[in-house]
């Protein structure tokens, strides 16, 4: 009986993993914030179609969304969705409804219903269905899904629009207006807006192709999307396996880009806050592929997690990304939170997907709040130091402590370094002392392994201090 409780203890004291006995700093919450709103409350959706996206507007309803839904028929539909009421309203169109930042115009592609053209409705006609839905249910035959647009451009087809407000003037506004014609490089028109009384005018001014000077970044890239400045755009460079920022540099009819950003990390589509001074964005674990860029897309071999950054604004102008927090976490291959995006009162929604069955998808919108988050440094885009490159490399081993002693493959030293975030500093230490000395030699010699591979992180580290000797007190000290 003694040496039965004697292994017991032991087995309960070590970092021994077998039938569902792990250690627990293994365990790691979904969130790192409260969830404060889920649609639908209870069950999933059967599926989301393309892109979701925040809907601002003057009717103190902050948790308006637009996102579009595959029917059995074909005929797919758009909704507008009240994130805290679970209200929604069908509105135009078939795919990617996007609302102006200033919440002033609903636009819906018509390649999606075979039409090659951009339709734009005004917003306000289909709120008050929202604020008092008692009028759906006495006007049976409102149908907003068939209401007249107040502008249709045939010149643009509209794909993957994104939209920026410039600048205002009395009565006038001048948007920016990010798009793809299916398989051809991103585009940028710019539209003028002048309102009298009832009437509004649109103008097209001018459409050009986006970042000139670079054309391997914008040719079909799924993750391109506009600040809602129109100053900034964000894509993804394949050869670097890194998402960067761009400055939209416009003189007359040309539009060359200069690189202002390198998040030093490949991530999903990213979104801009309201205020140009955060992004939002996911990230791919248990492989390398950054092509999946929509909804349809993530299989049961994936895990996706969402994030959030402060930028580094310097006279009015992004020059850097500053620190980043993780949002969620997923531990099982085919879960996760992807596509998050800025609501206009700083909080994010994203879609997460329970796929882990290799069943059904099912899918449910959740909303968080990012500003009560653990934020750190940022390790990743530059390294201009020893003390940089100590930093990363302590993140890298890290996770990789974590990844061996739970049980989970992650296969980049980026992929190491963002789970090592995910642990709180006295889960970490712990994580650090007891399998370090263990699995010291084994991780070593991964990261030797690693180094070699193509556009390996670690090869930012210099040859000094990759070789230099890791010490426990550089461990403890990277855990906070």
């Amino acid at each position: 009986m003694k040496i039965l409780f004697f292994l017991i203890s032991c087995l309960l004291t070590s970092n021994f993993v077998f039938a569902g006995l792990t250690p627990s700093y293994c365990a790691l919450p979904s969130t790192f914030t409260k969830v404060l709103y889920t649609y639908p409350k209870k069950d999933f959706l059967d599926n989301i179609a393309w892109l979701s996206n925040p809907v601002p507007n003057q009717s103190n309803l902050p948790y308006l969304i637009s996102f579009s839904q595959f029917m059995d028929d074909g005929n797919d539909k758009n909704y507008i969705l009240d994130l805290a009421t679970g209200e929604k309203i069908v509105i135009p169109g078939q795919g990617d409804p996007v609302v102006t930042p200033d919440g002033k115009f609903l636009t819906i592609p018509g390649a999606h219903s075979g039409k090659s053209e951009l339709q734009i409705y005004l917003t306000k006609e289909v709120l008050p269905a929202l604020l008092k839905p008692a009028l759906l249910k006495k006007d049976k035959n409102k149908n907003f899904a068939t209401m007249k647009p107040v502008f249709v451009d045939k010149q643009v087809e509209g794909y993957c629009q994104s939209f920026g407000v410039l600048r205002k003037e009395k009565g006038t506004v001048w948007y920016r207006l990010l798009h793809t014609e299916g398989g051809k490089p991103f585009s940028l028109t710019e539209y003028e807006v002048t309102e009298s009384g009832k009437k509004i005018k649109f103008k097209s001014l001018k459409t050009m192709q986006v970042c000139s000077n670079l054309p391997q970044y914008v040719h079909d890239n799924g993750t391109a999307i506009l600040s809602k400045d129109g100053n900034y755009i964000s894509l993804y460079d394949s050869q670097a396996q890194a998402t960067k920022i761009f400055e939209l540099q416009v003189d007359k009819d040309k539009c060359t880009c200069k690189e202002v950003v390198s998040l030093g990390i490949p991530t999903g589509r990213v979104d801009f806050s309201y205020d140009t001074k955060k992004i939002t964005f996911h990230v791919n674990f248990l492989d390398i592929d950054y092509a999946d860029n929509y909804v349809l897309k993530m299989p049961s071999t994936k895990i996706k997690d969402a994030f959030v950054a402060d930028l580094e604004i310097l006279n009015g102008k992004i020059v850097g990304l500053h620190r980043i927090a993780r949002l969620t976490i997923s531990q099982k291959s085919g879960e996760g939170s992807y596509f998050p995006t800025f609501l206009p009162n700083g909080k994010i929604f994203y879609v997460y997907q329970d796929n882990s069955d290799r069943q059904d998808r099912k899918y449910r919108f959740e909303v968080v709040d990012p500003s009560t988050l653990k934020y750190e440094s940022n390790i990743f885009s530059k390294l201009n130091s020893e003390t940089e490159e100590k930093k990363l490399l302590s993140k890298v081993v890290i996770g990789r402590l974590w990844t061996k002693s739970c049980g989970t493959k992650i296969l980049t030293p980026v992929q190491s370094a963002l789970y090592a975030m995910s642990l709180d500093q006295g889960t970490c230490k712990t994580l650090v002392k007891e399998s370090w000395t263990k699995l010291k030699s084994e991780v070593l010699k991964e990261l030797k392994e690693m180094r070699k591979e193509p556009h390996s992180k670690l090869k930012a580290v210099s040859d000094k201090t990759f070789n230099q000797e890791i010490r426990l007190e550089d461990l403890f000290s990277s855990c906070g």
